[in-house]
């Protein structure tokens, strides 16, 4: 059993470790084994949809269009991590959203 304190220090090392230098490098040297994840079912069935998956999703009309609001703090992040959540937003399939950063 880890005591309180020195999971606190763990935590912030982690979490350090994320914000200079990525997830991938933040679970391999806190000593996440890869490996497990891959062994995952859920990791193994998931697959990327197709240009005609994402056309399909792209038509299909809902009942009612809801406004989703995709809410992120900000502090310090790191440019290349801001770009690539951005992208991920806008790549969605689904039309009405709005984006909002909050920064301090």
């Amino acid at each position: 059993m880890i005591k309180p304190k020195k999971l606190l220090f763990y935590a912030k090392k982690a979490t350090g470790i994320l914000l200079r230098e990525g997830p991938f490098t933040m679970l391999r040297r806190v000593g996440y084994k890869l490996t497990a994840v891959r062994q995952n079912q859920a990791f193994r069935t998931f697959h990327l949809p197709n240009d005609q998956d994402l056309a399909r999703q792209r038509a299909h009309k809902f009942d009612r269009d809801v406004l989703f609001s995709v809410l992120t703090p900000l502090y310090n992040t790191p440019e290349t991590f801001l770009r690539s959540m951005i992208a991920s937003v806008q790549s969605q399939t689904y039309p009405h959203w709005e984006l909002c950063l909050a920064d301090g």
